[in-house]
């Protein structure tokens, strides 16, 4: 169960780790499914009322969703 500030700093996070992930692969490839699945926790976090968000459960599938991306540098656009 989560307050409704905890549910938009979640919001936040997930924004952040989509950023994270993004920065590390080409534009032009396709999207990886970490990606996806920050979609797919967003559109979940917007329709759901706090009381039936499981904070903790949400943090560290975004701990995991980040870790492939750890070591990977940040790609900038290629001309």
């Amino acid at each position: 169960m989560s307050s409704l500030t905890e549910k938009d700093s979640l919001l936040e996070e997930v924004s952040a780790t989509a950023s994270f992930i993004c920065y590390r692969f080409r534009f032009d490839a396709p999207k990886p499914r970490e990606i996806l699945r920050t979609e797919e926790l967003s559109d979940f976090l917007y329709s759901a009322s706090p009381d039936k968000i499981n904070a903790e459960k949400i943090r560290k599938e975004l701990e995991e969703l980040k870790k492939p991306y750890l070591n990977k540098p940040v790609v900038l656009f290629d001309d």
